[in-house]
């Protein structure tokens, strides 16, 4: 449920920058500001995506049988922000940004194949080097710290399968 609140967030900021970066030039006729503002836009991109995948599957990895109550628990903040939500030049929808990746890594977490170590700890080192400009920022940086520890519980969780299938 917390990272619901931060993976919302995170959502509204990809769009406010996908608005800022895009608005002034469009109405120019112009393109994109810069190829660094591209990039960070891609590397936001990439972060949500990849805290919401993994945020889903340890949902679903850890609490198969009650992930009804996770889904209900994590749609409560969402409710919450969606009936006070007011920024003009954005739609409600930018809200929910995180969602589709949510709900493809709880997919992935039901089923029975653990993941790859190798896969887990790509995944867990791309999302904290990617992180690390926003980590080291205050109380925001505190905040993204929450973020990481699903990457990183996958790569654990990894780790003991792998040990676990060795000694079998």
């Amino acid at each position: 449920m917390p990272n619901s609140f931060l993976l919302m967030g995170a959502s509204v900021s990809l769009s406010q920058s996908f608005v800022r970066l895009t608005r002034h030039n469009f109405l120019e006729g112009g393109r994109l500001t810069t190829l660094p503002d591209l990039a960070h836009l891609v590397c936001q991109v990439f972060l949500l995506f990849a805290c919401s995948w993994a945020g889903g599957f340890v949902a679903a990895s850890v609490s198969r049988r009650t992930l009804w109550v996770s889904g209900a628990l994590c749609a409560l903040p969402c409710l919450s922000c969606l009936a006070t939500f007011r920024i003009e030049f954005l739609s409600c929808v930018s809200l929910f940004l995180f969602l589709p990746a949510a709900l493809l890594g709880a997919r992935r977490g039901l089923r029975i194949a653990p993941m790859k170590l190798s896969f887990a700890i790509l995944l867990a080192l791309a999302i904290t080097i990617l992180m690390l400009p926003t980590l080291s920022g205050g109380r925001s940086g505190a905040f993204s710290w929450a973020l990481l520890w699903p990457a990183w519980y996958l790569v654990a969780a990894a780790h003991q399968s792998g040990n676990r299938a060795e000694s079998t």
